[in-house]
C-alpha cells in the first residue's frame, strides 16, 4: 500500500517539511515545493547539475541526483545554490550604440472628439477616423480599442492615439495631458538567458533593464534538446508558458514596479533572439529545424498582438520579431548585422556572437557568409558545477600567478558565492600558461598540491580532480569551498573549441585562413565581459592584435532597442536575410577535424598560436631555472 513520507526542504528561501506520496521522483517534489532546479538535461541523469544532499535517519548526508532518486523515506534535503536555476544576472543586457536621432516605431497622434451632438449620427469609429489627417484615416482600429476609447470619453475629448507604424494599427489611447508617456519593450530571447527592458518612445532613454535565465531551461538545455521536446503540441505549449509566463512577464513586472509605470502603457514590443526561441514564443512547432533540410516554419512572422501572447503590456500592442536568416541563424545575428553596419565593411571581417549558439558572419570581397556552431551554454555558467551568471557574489576573475596565488575578483561587496564563465576562461588561460594545467585540461596534482589546493573528495566535483578556489563565508551554506574540476574544465574546452572551429570552418570555406582578418567583432552580452587576451590564450578566438578586435556586447539586444526607435530598423534588417551565403558546417567535412583540434590548449595546430605557446614555454623555463637555483 502506497505511503506519504516527510521531506524537508533546506535551501535558500525553501525551509519547509512537506508530504510526498511514496515513489514519487525527489525532483519532482522539489520543483512543485517551490525549489528551481536545474534540470538542464530534463531529468536524463546525464548533466549532473541537479545533485542534491540528503540525509536519511540521522545518518552522514550524501550527494545523489534529484532526477534519478525516489522518495522512499523520510528525508532531510539540503540543495545548494548551485544545483537552482537562478534568476538574477546582468552580464547580458550591455552594449554599445549611438543615438544619433529619434523616429519611434510608435506614433503618438492627438484627436479631438468633440462634445455628443444628437444630429451627429456618425458612429464612434467614425467620428475618430474623421478627426484624424488624411493620411492616417485607413489604419486599423481595432474593436478592442473602440471600447478604450469610449472608456475615455468625455464632454469634449482630447485624446493621444498611438499607432504602430508598421502594421499601420491604433494600439492604445490616452487622455491628452501635459505628460502623456508611452513606452516600448526590447527582449533578447536567448536560449540560457533574456533580457528585457523599458524604453521610453519620446526621448529613447533606457529606463530599466533586467535579466534572468529562460526557464525552458527546466525541460530541455540547448536548441537541439527543445526541438527534440517538442513532440506533439503540448509540449510547444509547455515551453511557450515557461518563455512568456515564468520569463518574460516576470521581467516586465519587476521593469515596470522598478520605474513605477503601468505595463498597459507599453504599446510595442521588439524581440530578437534564434529561430527555434522565436518560434517558441509563438508557439510555432521548431520540429522541421530538427530534420533534413532544416528549414523553419517561417523566417519573418507578422501580425503579432501582445494579448495573442499573454504579454502583459497593452493588449492591442504589436509584437515585431527580428527576422531569421536561416534554422540556426536567427533575428539575433540579422540585429547584429544592423547594429555592427558589418555588411558595410570593405575589408575581411568577421562577427561572432558568442552565447549558447556561436553564430557567425563573415564579409570578404562583397560576399557575406554564416554560420551557427553549437557552443552551449557553460559560458552563460550553466553545465559547470559553480557556474552562474554575473550578479553580485559571483566571482568574474580568476588569474594564476607563477607562484600558484589566484587572483580573484568577486562582483560587489559580498562573498563569493558562483563562477561567471569570465573566470573559468581566465582561470584555465592562465591555469595553462603558469603550468597548473595541461594542453589537455588536467590539472598538475603537484602544482596543485604545493599551492594547498588540491581537492579530491567534494561531493559536487563529478568524482574528478578539482582546485579548490575559495571558501565560502556563509555559514548556513550546504558546502565549504568552491572549486573548478576538470569536468569544469572540460565542459569550458567543448564550448571554445565549437567557436573556434566555427570560425576556422568559416574561413576556410570563403578561401580565408585567420591571418586574412582585418578585424573581428565579438557580439554578445558574455563577450563584453571577458578578457579578450585570455581567450586568445585560451584558445576560443583567433590570435590578433588586440586593437583588431571590438567588442559590441550585446548586439541582439542593442537591434532590439534601435528597432523601437528607428522605424526603419526592421526594414533594413529584413533587407539584409537573404545577402548571405548560409554553412552548414555539420555538412563541411574539416569541421569535425577543427574540432577536435581546438580540444586542446589553445589548439593542436599551433600555427595560429605561436605566440601563446611561447609565452608558455617562457614561463616553464624561467620556473625550472628558479627550481634549480634553489
Amino acid at each position: 500500500m502506497q505511503r506519504d513520507y516527510t521531506i524537508h526542504i533546506k535551501t535558500g528561501p525553501v525551509d519547509k517539511h512537506v508530504e510526498v506520496a511514496q515513489d514519487v521522483l525527489l525532483s519532482k517534489a522539489l520543483v512543485d515545493n517551490g525549489v528551481r532546479l536545474d534540470m538542464r538535461c530534463r531529468g536524463r541523469g546525464t548533466c549532473g547539475a541537479c545533485r542534491v544532499l540528503v540525509n536519511h535517519n540521522e545518518q552522514e548526508k550524501r550527494p545523489v541526483l534529484a532526477c534519478q532518486a525516489y522518495v522512499a523515506d523520510d528525508l532531510h534535503i539540503e540543495v545548494p545554490l548551485s544545483s537552482m536555476i537562478r534568476a538574477q544576472g546582468k552580464i547580458s543586457d550591455e552594449f554599445t550604440f549611438d543615438l544619433d536621432h529619434i523616429e519611434s516605431l510608435i506614433l503618438s497622434q492627438p484627436i479631438y472628439l468633440p462634445q455628443i451632438d444628437l444630429e451627429d449620427h456618425r458612429c464612434l469609429l467614425q467620428q475618430m477616423r474623421d478627426a484624424l489627417p488624411e493620411s492616417l484615416q485607413s489604419i486599423r482600429i481595432d474593436a478592442q480599442l473602440l471600447n478604450q476609447v469610449y472608456g475615455c470619453l468625455h464632454d469634449d475629448a482630447h485624446l493621444v492615439l498611438y499607432i504602430d507604424k508598421i502594421d499601420q494599427r491604433a494600439v492604445g489611447v490616452q487622455v491628452a495631458s501635459k505628460n502623456n508617456a508611452y513606452y516600448g519593450l526590447a527582449v533578447d530571447i536567448g536560449t540560457t538567458t533574456v533580457v528585457a527592458m523599458i524604453v521610453d518612445l519620446r526621448s529613447g532613454d533606457i529606463l530599466a533593464r533586467q535579466s534572468a535565465y529562460n526557464q525552458q531551461m527546466r525541460l530541455a538545455d540547448d536548441v537541439s534538446s527543445r526541438i527534440a521536446f517538442c513532440r506533439d503540441d503540448l509540449a510547444v505549449q509547455q515551453l511557450q508558458t515557461l518563455l512568456i509566463d515564468e520569463t518574460i512577464n516576470p521581467l516586465i513586472n519587476n521593469l515596470c514596479d522598478e520605474i513605477n509605470i503601468d505595463a498597459s502603457d507599453i504599446f510595442v514590443a521588439t524581440c530578437a533572439g534564434n529561430t527555434v526561441m522565436t518560434h517558441l514564443l509563438l508557439a510555432l512547432d521548431p520540429s522541421s529545424m530538427g530534420a533534413i533540410p532544416f528549414q523553419p516554419l517561417c523566417k519573418d512572422p507578422t501580425g503579432i498582438i501582445a494579448k495573442d501572447l499573454h504579454l502583459r503590456m497593452a493588449k492591442l500592442a504589436g509584437v515585431h520579431v527580428a527576422p531569421a536568416i536561416s534554422a540556426y541563424v536567427g533575428g539575433d545575428i540579422s540585429a547584429g548585422m544592423y547594429v555592427s553596419q558589418i555588411h558595410r565593411e570593405t575589408q575581411t571581417c568577421l562577427l561572432v556572437d558568442i552565447g549558447t549558439n556561436g553564430e557567425m558572419v563573415l564579409v570578404d570581397e562583397g560576399k557575406m557568409y554564416v554560420c551557427s556552431t553549437p557552443a552551449g551554454p557553460a559560458f552563460e555558467g550553466s553545465g559547470v558545477v559553480f557556474g552562474c551568471r554575473a550578479a553580485p557574489g559571483a566571482i568574474e576573475s580568476i588569474v594564476w600567478q607563477e607562484n600558484g596565488d589566484l587572483d580573484i575578483k568577486v562582483i560587489g561587496d559580498v562573498p563569493a558565492n558562483g563562477i561567471c564563465g569570465s573566470a573559468y576562461i581566465d582561470f584555465i588561460a592562465s591555469g595553462y600558461l603558469n603550468g597548473f594545467i595541461d594542453p589537455f585540461g588536467h590539472m598538475s596534482v603537484d602544482g596543485l598540491t604545493e599551492c594547498d589546493r588540491l581537492c579530491v573528495n567534494h561531493d559536487f566535483c563529478r568524482d574528478s580532480l578539482a582546485c579548490t578556489i575559495c571558501s565560502i563565508e556563509d555559514k548556513t551554506s550546504e558546502v565549504e569551498n568552491i572549486v573548478i574540476s576538470e569536468a569544469d574544465i572540460s565542459v569550458i574546452l567543448q564550448a571554445k573549441a565549437a567557436i573556434y572551429s566555427g570560425i576556422v570552418t568559416l574561413l576556410e570555406h570563403a578561401g580565408k585562413s585567420v591571418a586574412d582578418l582585418d578585424k573581428l567583432i565579438l557580439a554578445g552580452g558574455f563577450a563584453k565581459h571577458i578578457s579578450k587576451q585570455h581567450a586568445i590564450h585560451l584558445g576560443m578566438i583567433p590570435s590578433l592584435p588586440l586593437e583588431k578586435i571590438e567588442v559590441v556586447g550585446n548586439a541582439s539586444l542593442a537591434g532590439a532597442y534601435h528597432a523601437l526607435i528607428h522605424s526603419q530598423a526592421l526594414d533594413d534588417m529584413h533587407d539584409l536575410i537573404n545577402a548571405p551565403e548560409v554553412i552548414e558546417l555539420n555538412l563541411v567535412p574539416s569541421f569535425e577535424d577543427n574540432y577536435v583540434d581546438a580540444l586542446v590548449i589553445p589548439n593542436l595546430d599551433a600555427e595560429n598560436f605561436e605566440e601563446t605557446i611561447h609565452k608558455h614555454q617562457s614561463l616553464m623555463q624561467a620556473r625550472q631555472v628558479k627550481v634549480e637555483a634553489s
